[in-house]
């Protein structure tokens, strides 16, 4: 795995845990035994040790695997079995999709002001 895909996959899992459950990156970190600056050091550009990366991908509650090739590699979803490749494609697609929305919604005017009652003294 290339740092700029690990890169990715930690911010995406950041993400989730911040958004889903109210998680900081600090948060994870100190949960998981790590000192606070392991996951920026990665984010920053620095490839981490294998027991690093096996220790970062625990507090993020991904999992950790060294085998023959990415397309090899496969993962758990619920209860179907489907490769990391499929899963990049599918997170693909729902990113196109949020961005998507969010063009959209800056293309929209803005609403005016609400205007203040005032209360009768």
């Amino acid at each position: 795995m290339t740092l700029e895909r690990f890169q990715y996959l930690i911010r995406q899992r950041l993400l989730y845990l911040e958004t889903e459950r109210g998680k900081t990156q600090y948060r994870v970190t100190r949960e998981g035994g790590l000192p606070s600056y392991a996951i920026r050091t990665v984010l920053e550009g620095r490839m981490p040790g294998l027991e690093r990366a096996d220790a970062i991908c625990r507090a993020l509650g991904l999992e950790f695997r060294i085998g023959e090739g990415e397309g090899e590699q496969r993962t758990v979803a619920g209860e179907r079995e489907v490769s990391l490749a499929e899963l990049e494609a599918k997170i693909d697609l729902m990113l196109d999709a949020v961005g998507r929305i969010v063009e959209l919604l800056d293309a929209r005017p803005p609403k005016p002001p609400r205007k203040r009652r005032r209360k009768n003294s």
